[in-house]
């Protein structure tokens, strides 16, 4: 059988990938640079493979990591055929049960051994993106997403706290990034994240009827943050834009009619919030806002929802 051949990747490799990444574009695609986004996907799913907090893909392959005392994933870079890419196992485990169709689409055929059963994880991203691309969608590296998180000097010393990235999102208006996205048929490929709840069951289809709402967002983005340097009132309600809009680019929330209305809401508030700052203290986030998340992912009634977007706009003029 076939083995793909190791890609070692040491700390000077990527200290000199973080010196590359800084030179590139807000966000470049995998048609454009397919060896160093190919490189920075698999480095991004290989620190977040079991690890708590962050592995969102060991569910939909069929492992729940609370069975296990320790990360039972190992890993390894590999290259084949001039393709870089990343491949999993766990050491006596036989095989997987992948729990999504999609998986035909995002798994090498090297993953079946010799009987046919899928004894190993191995993903090439750059074949992943060439396969989303006749779905339509461009599978992107989102530059400020990878330097502030796997590519982030210290990163394996720093504990997995929410709060702190919501922070440092927040100061770094990511939601513009996400705007962008949508309206150009984007996906951000550098994660668990991405596979688990975005490349499953992930169509253009699913943005098709919101096209003209997403390139309004980001022409609103445009203006309202080339202007001057933005209120930290319009940096918060653009961190919850930014929630919404990574919610209505997962395929289970394509057709979710809350979302968009709410993300119109947002938009609305955005534009409010930039023309008529309250002068808020703090980049905290309203006590509300996850009650408010909660609900609308819950699929609470619309009257429930109002009422926690209100509490939410409301706390943010007493910030």
């Amino acid at each position: 059988m076939i083995t793909p051949a190791e890609f070692p990747v040491n700390a000077e490799m990527k200290s000199n990938l973080r010196i590359i990444l800084q030179k590139q574009e807000p966000i470049f695609s995998f048609a454009e640079q397919p060896a160093l986004a190919s490189l920075i996907a698999c480095l991004g799913l290989q620190f977040e493979m079991g690890r708590l907090g962050w592995d969102r893909l060991s569910v939909p392959l069929g492992i729940e990591l609370k069975d296990y005392r320790k990360n039972p994933w190992h890993s390894k870079i590999v290259s084949f055929e001039e393709q870089i890419g990343i491949c999993f196992w766990i050491p006596g485990r036989i095989e997987f049960f992948p729990r999504h169709v999609d998986f035909a689409e995002i798994l090498h055929p090297l993953s079946l051994d010799k009987d046919g059963q899928l004894t190993q994880i191995i993903i090439f991203p750059n074949q992943v993106a060439q396969k989303y691309a006749r779905r339509g969608l461009e599978l992107v590296i989102v530059k400020d997403w990878v330097l502030s998180s796997f590519l982030s000097e210290g990163i394996d010393e720093k504990p997995v706290n929410y709060f702190h990235v919501n922070a440092h999102e927040i100061v770094s208006n990511s939601a513009r990034w996400q705007a962008q996205l949508l309206a150009k048929n984007q996906v951000a490929f550098s994660g668990t994240h991405d596979i688990a709840d975005h490349l499953l069951g992930g169509t253009v289809l699913g943005f098709k009827d919101k096209f003209e709402f997403y390139r309004r967002v980001q022409a609103t983005y445009e203006f309202t943050f080339s202007q001057k340097a933005p209120e930290k009132s319009s940096l918060i309600v653009s961190y919850i834009m930014g929630v919404l809009l990574d919610d209505m680019a997962q395929p289970m929330w394509y057709e979710s009619s809350a979302h968009l209305e709410f993300a119109q809401k947002t938009l609305n508030w955005l534009q409010t919030a930039t023309t008529n700052s309250p002068r808020v203290r703090s980049l905290s986030l309203p006590r509300s806002f996850d009650f408010f998340v909660n609900a609308l992912r819950a699929r609470e009634p619309l009257a429930e929802l109002q009422r926690h977007f209100t509490d939410m706009q409301w706390q943010l003029s007493l910030l």
